[in-house]
């Protein structure tokens, strides 16, 4: 598996999950969290994973003012990004591109 495709899961993963903020505030909580959600407890790399992806969507992505919709379809569901004052739903990828802009905008 590419390593775009476990950034990508890790944050369907942890969108699906919809964690409130509080259970990433530190790995042990994190650890915590998906172990009450997942029935199991997680590897290390999932952990380490999901502690990466939990940082991004917390605090880089929100702070970008980008966030995750979960689209439910009867043959499933989806993750897409909303961004601050752009209309319609963009992609993992496309909501990484609107983070790299933004990056490159702060003054």
């Amino acid at each position: 598996m590419a390593l775009l495709e476990t950034e990508e899961r890790i944050q369907e993963l942890l969108a699906r999950l919809d964690l409130p903020v509080e259970d990433t505030t530190t790995r042990d909580t994190l650890r915590e969290a998906l172990i009450r959600e997942l029935g199991f407890e997680p590897s290390e790399y999932m952990l380490d994973k999901a502690w990466e992806g939990a940082q991004f969507t917390y605090e880089n992505l929100a702070e970008a003012g980008i966030h995750s919709v979960i689209i439910e379809y009867p043959w499933g569901r989806e993750v897409r990004y909303g961004v601050a004052g752009q209309p319609g739903l963009w992609g993992y990828e496309s909501a990484k591109e609107w983070y790299q802009v933004y990056e490159a905008t702060k003054p």
